[in-house]
């Protein structure tokens, strides 16, 4: 995600140079997946960012800016891909090693609570998306 300049490439023509994705473990399905995911986080970038700024300012001691990427992703997939990637495989996803975990606790704690949500997110939310 950081790498990518959407001034210089498009989503798909990035996606097909990315070196780290010549992996041979991964299959087509990987593929499909990370590429979607990947779009999503570009599609959404705006609202990813401002949750995960917002959650960086509310946890200072536990968020990691050296790991907004990651919560940008564990975001994105919560947020909007959760009934397709189900419970178990998100699970998978929080506990791969990626992330410290304390912050990844805080993260999670933080989208799932309303109030913090309406207090810090949606506001902003809604002035770029209204």
């Amino acid at each position: 995600l950081e790498s990518f300049n959407p001034k210089a490439s498009t989503v798909d023509a990035y996606f097909e140079e990315a070196p780290m994705l010549e992996n041979p473990s991964f299959g087509e399905v990987e593929l499909k997946f990370i590429h979607q995911v990947f779009y999503g986080c570009y599609r959404y970038s705006k609202l990813l960012k401002l949750f995960v700024t917002s959650f960086i300012y509310k946890a200072p001691a536990t968020a990691l800016r050296s790991e907004q990427s990651l919560y940008k992703i564990l975001a994105y997939l919560l947020f909007f891909r959760l009934e397709d990637v189900g419970i178990e495989n998100f699970r998978q996803f929080i506990n791969c090693g990626h992330g410290s975990p304390p912050a990844i606790s805080a993260l999670l704690q933080y989208a799932m609570d309303p109030d913090e949500l309406h207090r810090w997110v949606m506001e902003e939310w809604l002035k770029h998306y209204d």
